[in-house]
């Protein structure tokens, strides 16, 4: 198996009008957004009872795409902490920008 290139990553926010408007201030630009929810869902993502908003967002130059997701239900498990830094997963993202 090739890798072709990295299709997107997927960024879980608590504020996600927030965050949206983040993204669209350095330019990224909306390909799609809804809710979802049900069992296949669930399935996918190996929760229950799953409600989620979402946005799919590319760079201009379509090199890049982010998934926006924010979990409507489940909540987060209360009494979780967040993670240190040298804890596996995504810690940053970096953008090329004009200053």
């Amino acid at each position: 198996m090739k890798l072709h290139k990295i299709d997107h990553v997927g960024i879980v926010v608590k504020d996600f009008a927030t965050a949206l408007a983040f993204f669209l201030e350095l330019g990224l630009e909306v390909q799609g957004e809804g809710i979802a929810e049900g069992d296949w869902v669930g399935n996918v993502i190996g929760l229950q009872d799953v409600k989620v908003a979402y946005a799919m967002l590319w760079t201009p130059d379509g090199g890049a795409n982010i998934e926006l997701i924010h979990f409507h239900r489940p909540p987060a498990e209360e009494g979780s902490q967040q993670s240190v830094v040298n804890t596996p997963g995504i810690r940053h993202l970096a953008f090329v920008v004009e200053d």
